[in-house]
This record gives C-alpha cells, sequence and structure tokens, in this order.
C-alpha cells in the first residue's frame, strides 16, 4: 500500500475510533446519570399560617408567588422576598412582562409588575372559575355559574361577553393566536346528555359547532388542530372540526393527561375489573405520532409534569423525579402530603406541603 493510501486509510481509522469513543463515553456519562440517585438539599424552608392548596403557588420569569393568609407574596429564586400585598383567595396567571393575581371569589383580577405594582384591573366579574392569559396581555374568563365567558384585551378594555343560553362549560379553552375560544358544553334533554363543541371568535361569534360523544372530557389546541380528550381515546380534529388529521389514540379507562413539549403525558388504568388497578404511563410524541413510553408503574400520580428535560411526579407525600427517557432518579418522601412540585431552575426544586414550602438544591 503506498504512502498516500495509508495516510486516507489511517485517517478514517483514527475518524471512526474518535467517534466510537465519544459516543461510549456519552452512553457511559447518561447511564451513571440516570442510574445514579441526584440528591437534594434543603436551602430554604417556609411555615404557612393557613392550609395551602396546590394552585397557590405559581413560578415565572426567575421568580415565585405563594398566597399565604390573605396576603400574596414574591420571592426571587434565592428565597429573598421582594414584595407582598394583601389580597382575598386567588389564582395564579402571567403574561410576557407581568404577573395576573384573581381574586376567585370577588371576581377582581390585577395585573401587577415586578416591584408589585398594580397596572392594571378589572373588578366586580363574579366568582371565578378560569382565567386564561395570552403573552400579549389579553385575558379570557369563565365565571362560576359555567354559562358566562368575557373577554378582554391587552389593555383590560371588555371586548365581548358570551352568556350560554343551554347546557353548562365542560371545558373552555383560548387560541390567542387565531382569536378563538372553544366551549365544551354538557347539554341534558329527557335524561339523555350529550356534549356539543361550540367555536367563537373573541367578538363572540360563533365559527363552528360539533355535536359529540358524552364522554367527551376536554378540548386543547395543538398549531392547528384541535385534540379531543375522552374517557377511552384522544382525537385530532382539523381547524373545521371535520377532518380526523391522525389516528386517534385509543386508550382504557384515562384517569391523568398533561400536554409537555411535542406531547403529552397519560395515565391509564388497563385493568378488566374494579378490584384491581393496572396503571401504565404513556409519553405520546406528536412529531412520531406514536408512544415513546408505554410502561407499567406501581404508583397513580396525582401530578406529572415535564421541566427541564426531567419528569417531576407527586404523589400523597411523595416526589419522584425521572430523567427524560423516564428512569427513575429520585424518590423522596416528606412529612406532610405533597400539594405541588417545580423546577425553579436545573438547580434547584420547589416543593409545596400543605404546611410549609420548601426550596432544595439539586446535588448529582
Amino acid at each position: 500500500m503506498n504512502r498516500k493510501k495509508w495516510n486516507i486509510v489511517s485517517g478514517f481509522v483514527l475518524f471512526f475510533s474518535l467517534l466510537l469513543v465519544f459516543n461510549v463515553s456519552n452512553i457511559l456519562n447518561y447511564f451513571s446519570f440516570s442510574k445514579s440517585e441526584i440528591k437534594l438539599k434543603e436551602i430554604k424552608s417556609y411555615k404557612f399560617n393557613s392550609k395551602m392548596k396546590k394552585d397557590f403557588i405559581y413560578s415565572d420569569n426567575g421568580r415565585y408567588y405563594y398566597y399565604d393568609d390573605g396576603s400574596v407574596v414574591c420571592h426571587d429564586f434565592d428565597g429573598n422576598e421582594i414584595w407582598n400585598k394583601e389580597f382575598d383567595e386567588v389564582m395564579f396567571s402571567s403574561s410576557d412582562s407581568n404577573i395576573v393575581v384573581t381574586e376567585v371569589h370577588r371576581g377582581n383580577i390585577y395585573t401587577i409588575d415586578d416591584k408589585g405594582e398594580i397596572v392594571s384591573s378589572i373588578i366586580g366579574l363574579g366568582e371565578v372559575s378560569n382565567v386564561e392569559v395570552s403573552k400579549e396581555g389579553q385575558i379570557c374568563v369563565s365565571l362560576a355559574d359555567n354559562k358566562t365567558i368575557v373577554f378582554y384585551d391587552k389593555n383590560m378594555k371588555l371586548k365581548t361577553r358570551i352568556v350560554l343560553n343551554k347546557g353548562t362549560i365542560v371545558d373552555k379553552k383560548t387560541n390567542f393566536s387565531s382569536n378563538e375560544i372553544g366551549v365544551i358544553l354538557l347539554n341534558e334533554l329527557h335524561g339523555d346528555t350529550s356534549t356539543e363543541i361550540n367555536i367563537f371568535d373573541t367578538n363572540g361569534k360563533i365559527l363552528r359547532k360539533k355535536v359529540d360523544a358524552k364522554d367527551l372530557i376536554s378540548l386543547s389546541y395543538l398549531y392547528n388542530e384541535y385534540v379531543l380528550l375522552y374517557n377511552n381515546k384522544i382525537a385530532f380534529y382539523d381547524k373545521d372540526l371535520k377532518k380526523v388529521t391522525r389516528k386517534s389514540v385509543p386508550l382504557r379507562n384515562i384517569v391523568y393527561f398533561n400536554f409537555k413539549p411535542y406531547g403529552f403525558i397519560i395515565q391509564n388504568d388497563e385493568s378488566k375489573n374494579d378490584d384491581k388497578s393496572d396503571i401504565y404511563l404513556k409519553i405520546y410524541n406528536f412529531n412520531k405520532n406514536k408512544m415513546e413510553i408505554n410502561s407499567k408503574i406501581d404508583i397513580k400520580y396525582d401530578k406529572i409534569s415535564y421541566e427541564k428535560q426531567m419528569y417531576i411526579a407527586t404523589v400523597d407525600n411523595r416526589v419522584d423525579i425521572y430523567s427524560k427517557l423516564y428512569t427513575l432518579i429520585l424518590s423522596k418522601k416528606q412529612k406532610n402530603n405533597v400539594l405541588n412540585a417545580t423546577l425553579l431552575n436545573e438547580k434547584k426544586l420547589l416543593i409545596l406541603e400543605e404546611n410549609a414550602l420548601k426550596i432544595y438544591e439539586i446535588v448529582k
């Protein structure tokens, strides 16, 4: 073999050797991370004056907020208090620049800036059941009568008020990018029940309508598609609610559903009798149109969220953290029941208990 050919062969051998070493190294690093438990080091703890609810905590834009004993308190991720304001019982949401605080029973909605100053407000709507806020600050509200929806522009000026004359609202989702409000109504007639999907524009005009099966639970938006969740399947429809865009996903007894980037998380019970639970966890990928994970698990979680390429799952007094391929990397029991758990960033975990809030540093 002449020198030129030998140099080419040697170059290819060196290249593939380096590639192999790099891949093996990555694989070893992955498995060493997946199979070794991460540890949590407690760095902050707060005792509450009142009993907490899972919705009494919210984190966004480098800050977290909680409601305790008549006040909303704002902290940075290091636990330093930034502001504290008195409110009646609240729910949280946010736009790109501000936190939105809703007093549930009074129907007062406040937009609050970084310094804790009220920028704008809506007063006296009546009891509220749901608030959605766009990045630009538009607000869509469902009232607790399950018949009324109000929509406000980014300046908190009333744009439309929709009052439904028949049926009760089961679910409501707003697609702010296309200026549409999707509503599922439950209708009862002579003892028979059915569900009806109504799509309104943000001026209150009805655009589309579809009568559907009575076990329809919720409606969500996926780009230009509708995702419809039933008790035993997930179906996909085009923007006209006519053409099925993807193959339906059949499932027995859905007990939990939550979206994740480019997919969703499902728990379902595949047992064939009431005496035994047979819980499966499934991760569906929209891009591949298939289940990427389909694992039998030993417990039914109250909540599972996908954050910072990890799954955070809670049940009773336990928090479990899984890798993105659903390998268990931490299981931690608290003294009290866990209401919520969320990653503030890649290094800090917030756990909300019934009577306390704790922040942990994640140590690998």
